[in-house]
């Protein structure tokens, strides 16, 4: 038994309490209000972050995972709330949030000075437009004494108004493609000097190309200079081919760029009598189709034509381009490639195997 009592003390003997050592972490403190919002871009990916009270909103934009939006729910409320972050390298960030009417910083980007934003006015009678350099990711405006939105069919401008005359400053945020950050204030002027604007490094020359558009939509220079060079490539495709009557239809290139895929085809008159084409129709078809099962057709529309003319003369020919957005088939599919003479009966239908598709030359353009 006192062998046990002195073994027991002498382990206790090594045992020590570790004292809690408590470090503070200074919390960066930041003046909010109502009439703007404010963000916090972070150099990483918000893993988490949480708000003290409902005094302050906050969420992450969809489509900027580093950006955490701030904005105070109520008017003038009073004391303070918090903000905690963690970010994806592992780092925490604090900071207290109080009310005030006017503020100083209207985003904070960790690791950069701030930079004051550029002002712009706006009015209630006429819509003002910001051309951005790149694709609109996310927008956002401070308050509802504002309109602003997206532009339709147009990725890099977003369109701003008034809904209220003599309204207090405002702020205008905007995410684009290429992970840029852009902070607008916004004032009510009767008579604003200006109702377009080009944004970062936006082309300065107004008579050049501005405008994205939606999807793989492009704009008709690009679209002239695209086909211009499909145009010129050697042909490349030598099986789909056909003749029908003093007419010669051929498939000449099948070729991929980014998002699109480019059709060049030759249509070749060499009867005497003249060719009018009734339609001319891409669509995708089951191999095999049974009798008693309807024919089911997924039609695909070109994104642009280039050079295409339901007229073809005796003894003439045209070479056109067809632009869709990049696509391919399953392998008990065919693309049905179909040309309908108008009052005539000189049709042609090319079956396109998916193989066609996906080894299709790559092309590079240089549209700028």
């Amino acid at each position: 038994m006192r062998k046990l009592l002195i073994l027991t003390v002498i382990l206790l003997s090594f045992v020590s309490v570790a004292k809690a050592q408590l470090n503070k972490l200074e919390a960066q403190h930041v003046c909010i209000n109502y009439d703007k919002t404010m963000h916090f871009i972070f150099p990483s990916k918000i893993k988490y972050f949480n708000v003290g009270n409902d005094d302050v909103a906050a969420d992450r934009p969809e489509g900027a995972e580093n950006i955490l939006r701030i904005k105070a729910n109520k008017k003038n409320f009073s004391g303070e709330s918090n903000v905690s972050v963690v970010t994806g390298d592992g780092k925490f960030y604090s900071y207290m949030v109080s009310y005030s009417d006017t503020i100083r910083q209207s985003y904070i980007q960790i690791g950069k000075q701030y930079k004051q934003p550029d002002s712009i006015e706006i009015c209630c009678t006429k819509s003002t437009h910001l051309i951005f350099p790149d694709k609109v990711k996310y927008v956002d405006f401070g308050n509802n004494t504002i309109d602003c939105a997206k532009a339709d069919n147009a990725d890099n401008i977003i369109r701003i108004q008034g809904k209220q005359r003599n309204f207090k400053q405002t702020n205008v945020s905007v995410v684009t493609g290429d992970a840029k950050f852009y902070s607008l204030n916004v004032n009510f002027s009767a008579n604003p000097s200006s109702y377009s604007y080009l944004i970062g490094n936006a082309a300065v020359d107004s008579t050049a190309s501005v405008a994205m558009f939606e999807n793989n939509e492009v704009n008709d220079n690009e679209q002239e200079k695209m086909s211009a060079v499909v145009m010129k490539q050697i042909r490349t495709v030598h099986h789909l081919a056909a003749k029908n009557n003093g007419m010669c239809f051929a498939i000449e290139n099948i070729l991929v760029s980014k998002n699109l895929l480019f059709v060049k085809a030759e249509l070749q008159n060499k009867s005497s009598i003249d060719y009018d084409i009734d339609f001319v129709k891409y669509y995708i078809q089951d191999k095999k189709i049974s009798k008693t099962t309807a024919v089911q057709e997924v039609v695909y529309e070109p994104l642009f034509v280039s050079g295409y003319n339901t007229h073809i003369p005796a003894k003439k020919k045209i070479t056109s381009v067809f632009a869709f957005e990049k696509f391919t088939i399953p392998d008990d599919k065919f693309l049905i490639i179909e040309i309908q003479e108008a009052n005539g009966a000189r049709h042609f239908r090319f079956q396109v195997e998916n193989e066609d598709l996906i080894s299709a030359k790559t092309i590079n353009f240089k549209t700028k």
